[in-house]
């Protein structure tokens, strides 16, 4: 594998996570048992959504308390849409929530 071929994956990967399914990634990715490409990219956005949220909860346990889970959960997530982790850290996310 070239180096331009594991860029082009690293970044199709990265965005098929944070913003959604890239096609050209999904023609590379193999299916996993019965989870589809598509499927399997899923579930890495719905680990990294939950360990972002889980992040922000850990620093700011007063504003989940006074929001309760289900609104915290879900400015959490629009946070995290729009302001993903740019740090392999997860201490250092979150300083703009």
């Amino acid at each position: 594998m070239s180096a331009m071929d594991l860029q082009f994956l690293q970044e199709g990967f990265r965005r098929a996570v944070l913003e959604g399914c890239d096609e050209a990634l999904i023609d590379r990715v193999h299916p996993a048992g019965a989870l589809s490409a598509a499927g399997s990219l899923a579930v890495y956005r719905r680990n990294l959504r939950s360990a972002l949220t889980r992040a922000l909860r850990d620093v700011y346990p007063v504003c989940a308390q006074l929001l309760g889970d289900a609104r915290f959960r879900g400015i959490a997530a629009g946070y995290a849409q729009r302001c993903p982790s740019r740090c392999t850290d997860l201490n250092a996310y979150g300083e703009g929530f």
